[in-house]
C-alpha cells in the first residue's frame, strides 16, 4: 500500500509540475543560460540581437503564450535547442518512474492523470482499412508498425495548431498504451521538414525533425505496413557491450555497442581477451551500430589494427564560463568518488581540463588540442589486413570520432548509413532548470569537423534499405 501511494504521489507531483511551472519563465532561463554557456551560440550567432535569432525566439515565446494548458512546453523547448544545432544538447522532462513488472507500481500510473490524460481518439479499424485502401501508397496516413512491433498505430489526418497529423494505437503489446490513445503527432513545415511529436513509453516527450521529399513516408523509428510499405534497415541488433565471434575461416567479428566511460573496466578486459583472437584473421568487422559514443579512449586499443597513415587531428576549444567551470568540478568530484566505476584514475581528464580554464577570461574559449596535431600509432603486423567498419544512424559522438580516425587508414572501409551526426561540439553537462527538467549542454567545440554535425559521416560503402542481413553483406565485402 506504502508503494502505491509513493507512486501515485510521484506520478501526480510530475503530472501537475508540468501542468503549473511556467513555460514563458522556463523558456527565458534555458535561453539566458544557453546563451551564456553554450559555445555553438557564443561562436555562431553571437549575440541575443542577432535578427534571426531573435525573430525566431519571440516567434516561440509568442507560441508559448498562446498555449494557455502548457502541455506542450517541452516540444518548444526542445525547438529552441535544436535551433542551435548541435545535436548533444537537449532538454528533457522530469523522469516518470514505471516498472511495468511491479503490480503496485503499474497499477498507480494506471490510476495516475497523466494515463488518464493521454488524449484518445476513437477509430473503427474495418472503416481505417477500407479508407487507407482507397489511398495513394506514398500518402503519409497509413498503418505502421515500430521495428520490435510492440506497437500498431493507424496514422491519420487530424488537424490542430500544432499538428497535421496523428498516430492512434491500434494494438500495444504494453499495458501502459491502449488502443485509441495518440502516440505521435506529425506537422509538416513549408521548409519541406517534417516534426515529430513522439510520447515514449513512459508518455516523457521527444521531438525530432527530418527532411521529407515527395513521395517521402518516414517516420523516424516506425515502419509503413500498408497501404504500400517502407524498407526498413532496422534489425535486431545486439544489446551485450561487447560480443565476438568467428565469421568464417578469414573473418572475425567483434561489436562495441558503447565507449561510455562508466564501461572503462569492462571494455578494458573485453579487449585483453579479444584483441589477441582479431589478430589471428586476415579480416576484421568492427560493428558499432547504435554506439551512442562515449570516451575516445575506449577505441583507442584497436588503432594499432587499423592504422597505416597519420591520423590529422581536429582543433578543438573549450568555452570557459563560471557555470561550465562548476559542472566540470562537480564531473571531477564524482569520479574521484567513485573509483568502482570510473576508474582510480578517473577523475584526471577533468581536474586537467579544470587546470587549462585557470586564469582564463570568462566569455573566451581556451584550446584543449594543439593546432594541426597529429596521432600516430605502432601498426600491427601480419593480421587483420582488411578492415570493415559497420555503423549506422546511431552512431553518435566518439563513435563518429572514431570513423574520422579510421579514414586516414588504406586498409579500413566504411560501410553502414550516414552515422548520427554529433560532432562539432562534445563534453556534455546536465543541469536541472527550474521546472525540474533536465538540460544538457556541451562545452566544447571542434572546427573542421563541424561541418558532420546533423549530416553524419557518409560510409565509402552505402548498404541499401532492402539488405537484410548487414553483418554476412560486410562479411562478403571483405571476402572479395
Amino acid at each position: 500500500m506504502r508503494l502505491i501511494f509513493l507512486s501515485v504521489l510521484l506520478f501526480g507531483a510530475a503530472t501537475a509540475s508540468a501542468q503549473q511551472c511556467n513555460c514563458e519563465a522556463e523558456f527565458n532561463w534555458v535561453k539566458s543560460f544557453m546563451e551564456k554557456n553554450h559555445p555553438g551560440f557564443n561562436s555562431d550567432i553571437k549575440t541575443p540581437d542577432d535578427l534571426r535569432y531573435k525573430a525566431f525566439t519571440n516567434d516561440l515565446l509568442r507560441k508559448i503564450k498562446n498555449n494557455k494548458t502548457g502541455i506542450h512546453c517541452l516540444i518548444y523547448l526542445k525547438k529552441y535547442i535544436r535551433y542551435l544545432k548541435d545535436h548533444h544538447s537537449n532538454i528533457n522532462g522530469a523522469f516518470v518512474p514505471l516498472d511495468e513488472s511491479n503490480p503496485d507500481s503499474l497499477r498507480a500510473f494506471l490510476n495516475s492523470a497523466l494515463y488518464k490524460g493521454r488524449e484518445i481518439i476513437n477509430t473503427d479499424s474495418n472503416k481505417l482499412v477500407k479508407y487507407f485502401s482507397a489511398l495513394n501508397p506514398n500518402s503519409v496516413e497509413g498503418i505502421y508498425i515500430t521495428a520490435d512491433t510492440t506497437y500498431t498505430v493507424a496514422v491519420i489526418k487530424s488537424k490542430t495548431a500544432n499538428r497535421d497529423y496523428a498516430a492512434v494505437i491500434l494494438a500495444s503489446k504494453t499495458p501502459v498504451w491502449k488502443k485509441g490513445q495518440v502516440k505521435f503527432e506529425l506537422k509538416d513545415r513549408s521548409d519541406g521538414y517534417r516534426e515529430g511529436f513522439f510520447y515514449m513509453r513512459n508518455y516523457s516527450l521527444n521531438y525530432e525533425e527530418w527532411l521529407t521529399g515527395p513521395g517521402e513516408t518516414t517516420i523516424v523509428n516506425w515502419r509503413k505496413i500498408f497501404p504500400g510499405t517502407t524498407a526498413s534497415a532496422r534489425q535486431v541488433i545486439s544489446g551485450d557491450l561487447v560480443s565476438f565471434r568467428v565469421l568464417d575461416s578469414s573473418t572475425s567479428y567483434i561489436s562495441i555497442r558503447s565507449f561510455g566511460s562508466q564501461f572503462n573496466i569492462q571494455l578494458d578486459s573485453a579487449y585483453k581477451k579479444i584483441i589477441p583472437e582479431l589478430k589471428k584473421y586476415p579480416n576484421l568487422v568492427i560493428d558499432v551500430r547504435n554506439n551512442g559514443g562515449g570516451s575516445d579512449i575506449n577505441y583507442t586499443a584497436f588503432m594499432p589494427l587499423l592504422y597505416t597513415d597519420t591520423i590529422y587531428n581536429d582543433f578543438v576549444e573549450l568555452f570557459v564560463t563560471d557555470d561550465n567551470k562548476k559542472a566540470y568540478e562537480k564531473n571531477r568530484d564524482e569520479a574521484k568518488n567513485n573509483p568502482q566505476r570510473y576508474g582510480a584514475n578517473g577523475y584526471i581528464s577533468w581536474e586537467y581540463r579544470l587546470n587549462q580554464m585557470k586564469n582564463v577570461p570568462a566569455n573566451t574559449f581556451v584550446p584543449i588540442s594543439a593546432k594541426n596535431s597529429t596521432s600516430v600509432y605502432k601498426p600491427v603486423e601480419g593480421f587483420p589486413k582488411k578492415v570493415a567498419i559497420l555503423y549506422n544512424r546511431f552512431c553518435a559522438s566518439s563513435c563518429e570520432q572514431f570513423l574520422l580516425d579510421a579514414m586516414f587508414s588504406k586498409k579500413v572501409k566504411l560501410v553502414g548509413e550516414n552515422s548520427g551526426g554529433f560532432l562539432a561540439y562534445g563534453n556534455v553537462m546536465e543541469i536541472k532548470t527550474p521546472c525540474g527538467n533536465s538540460l544538457n549542454w556541451t562545452t566544447t567545440r571542434k572546427n573542421k569537423d563541424r561541418k558532420y554535425e546533423f549530416v553524419g559521416v557518409t560510409p565509402q560503402v552505402k548498404i541499401g534499405n532492402a539488405e537484410k542481413d548487414w553483418i554476412e553483406y560486410t562479411r562478403k565485402l571483405l571476402a572479395q
